[in-house]
């Protein structure tokens, strides 16, 4: 609150991080920032997208460090890195200490976080997610839950190679579908060719914390978190959606 009105004389120094690739098996040092009240360090090779590295691991050779003065220079238009060696030493090493912080035994000593569904505070809630999760639902009641392509999807049917993105449609064969199980509920619906969603409309789900999964498959295979045939890179994931719709 201090900050949002005004009323704070100093403020502690703290440097953020961002790794700015999607993956769930972050790269060191691989497309991240880090950033302070006056500097901004920037590797900013091995995006997937903009770099066309796709592999999980790809050589440093190519990682370039950059470091802008964001106090004189908040356009980053002067690269001061050979300038301050020092500087980007530091901030690299909190960089990797941060990284290594924040991947070791994720989910065993580190607490993964649980998402909150059916809060007045937010509503409806996206999580993007591999098959399967946990959420935290603390109000029971009806729900409409969205189904939509997130990460990259391909899957094979009738000799044809479909490629789904987030907001692409789906490219479905006859017997795709989209399966979604909570606690004791069981869904299921058929996918049509050229849908952008699949909806489960008024689904009631109980409140406390349970394990869902969700699944998109064709010609009877999953196309979500399974290895691609081609370039070894996980399928999915999908962006699942909680509308809380009981007033």
């Amino acid at each position: 609150m201090p900050l949002l009105t005004g009323n704070v004389d100093s403020w502690p120094d703290r440097t953020i991080f961002i790794q700015g690739y999607p993956t769930v098996d972050p790269q060191i040092r691989r497309c991240f920032m880090a950033r302070n009240q006056k500097y901004k360090l920037v590797q900013p090779y091995g995006h997937p997208t903009w770099h066309k590295t796709i592999d999980n691991r790809i050589s440093e050779e190519n990682f370039t460090y950059e470091l802008y003065d964001i106090a004189k220079d908040p356009g980053e238009l002067n690269n001061i890195a050979d300038k301050h060696p020092e500087i980007v030493a530091n901030m690299k090493k909190q960089y990797e200490d941060w990284f290594t912080d924040v991947t070791t035994n994720p989910g065993v000593t580190r607490p993964r976080p649980v998402a909150v569904v059916g809060s007045e505070h937010e509503n409806p809630v996206m999580i993007e997610c591999w098959e399967n999760s946990n959420v935290n639902i603390v109000k029971e009641g009806y729900y409409r839950i969205t189904v939509k392509p997130s990460g990259k999807i391909r899957w094979t049917f009738n000799d044809t190679i479909g490629m789904v993105w987030a907001g692409d449609k789906f490219i479905a064969s006859n017997d795709s579908k989209c399966n979604f199980n909570l606690a004791d509920i069981e869904l299921s619906m058929p996918i049509e060719s050229g849908a952008i969603q699949c909806v489960f409309e008024k689904v009631y789900l109980p409140a406390g914390v349970n394990n869902f999964y969700v699944e998109v498959s064709s010609d009877g295979q999953s196309v979500i978190n399974r290895l691609d045939e081609t370039d070894n890179l996980p399928f999915g994931p999908v962006h699942l959606t909680f509308e809380q719709i009981n007033k």
